[in-house]
């Protein structure tokens, strides 16, 4: 009976079996998984069966082994198979690309799906995290262990900029381009992900401190008056900031007091029919109203609506900031601020 072995030396299965009175160990270029042994057992049992029959050819199935010349029949010359071309690994076997090229590949056909944001980031992670680790690496040759030690050299990387290390959330937003690609390659060549049974980093659930309603007001009360506006829509919207800096009249609907989401304002620039994070309530892509503003909003939108209009098109901060520049007012930490709330400085 044979079995299927590994290399100490190499990690590589090699397939142990005898033949002809000879014991017969023949090496492959397949690394130890549980999808290659499963592939090799078949390919074993196929051997065993044909000796058993008496129809073993040994050089139509290794054909590049020193032992097929002492087993070799009278026409020795034999079409090679496709089974011997899964276990020698020889030229013309199915082989997985490399890393950097599949990541190519993958970034092209899904970056339609995202908005130019987004498409920035998976870029420089691809470009700046990813190639320079596994990009010379055979798709079809990257491993958990592979996986695992890069996830933890990125806990001991420096954030950009920052003397903290990388947090738990951006190390999980790196690997998950990584997760994709490796998964996609995997569907394509036919062979088991490595990313099974590696799950994501647990994240601490961040701590609110809301505003109260009195602080609401006493900020509306007491900020610039040009901002004034501008904070009523942030307290009581619950708009995000790219929301608001890129908001046009012709997306306010002052019959129904509704405030439509069309073009946020990201990396400078509107993204035009981008999504947002909640969805399509906000983008009314399926017939479903955005929040109604209530009428404090209203009063401040009317008087704003009455002043002169101001440059590049956003009504309520004017031109989108560039990066190095500081045109908006400063928002509350943690973000978002949802109805007569925000978060205390």
């Amino acid at each position: 009976m044979g079995s299927i072995r590994q290399r100490s030396d190499t990690g590589l299965l090699f397939v142990d079996f005898r033949f002809q009175g000879y014991r017969c160990r023949e090496q492959t270029a397949l690394p130890d998984t549980a999808a290659n042994r499963k592939r090799l057992e078949k390919v074993l049992v196929k051997i065993e069966e044909e000796i058993s029959l008496g129809t073993f050819n040994y050089r139509q199935f290794f054909p590049g082994s020193k032992n097929a010349a002492r087993f070799d029949q009278v026409v020795p010359d034999v079409a090679v198979t496709p089974v011997a071309q899964a276990v020698a690994g020889i030229a013309g076997a199915p082989a997985t690309p490399l890393f950097r090229d599949f990541a190519e590949v993958w970034y092209g056909e899904k970056s339609i799906e995202w908005r130019k944001s987004h498409q920035k980031t998976i870029r420089d992670d691809i470009d700046k995290r990813l190639v320079p680790r596994f990009g010379d690496m055979a798709v079809g040759r990257i491993t958990k262990a592979d996986i695992l030690a890069f996830r933890a050299d990125l806990a001991k990387a420096p954030a950009r900029g920052k003397t903290q290390l990388l947090s738990n959330p951006r190390i999980n937003k790196i690997l998950n381009p990584l997760r994709q690609i490796l998964c996609e390659a995997a569907d394509r060549f036919d062979f088991r992900t490595p990313f099974q049974n590696i799950k994501q980093l647990r994240v601490k659930r961040t701590d609110v401190d809301p505003f109260s309603l009195d602080e609401v007001r006493q900020i509306i009360d007491t900020v610039r008056s040009d901002f004034k506006d501008y904070f009523t829509l942030r307290f009581f919207t619950g708009m995000r900031t790219g929301e608001i800096h890129g908001l046009k009249w012709q997306y306010v609907d002052f019959e129904r007091r509704l405030i439509m989401v069309r073009e946020p304002v990201r990396h400078g620039a509107a993204a035009l029919g981008a999504r947002t994070g909640t969805g399509a309530a906000r983008q009314g892509a399926v017939g479903k109203p955005a929040p109604r503003f209530p009428r404090p909003v209203q009063r401040d939108v009317l008087e704003r609506r009455a002043l002169p209009p101001l440059s590049g098109g956003a009504e309520f901060t004017g031109e989108p900031p560039q990066r190095t520049q500081r045109q908006f007012p400063p928002q509350p930490r943690g973000g978002r601020a949802g109805a007569g709330a925000g978060t205390r400085p």
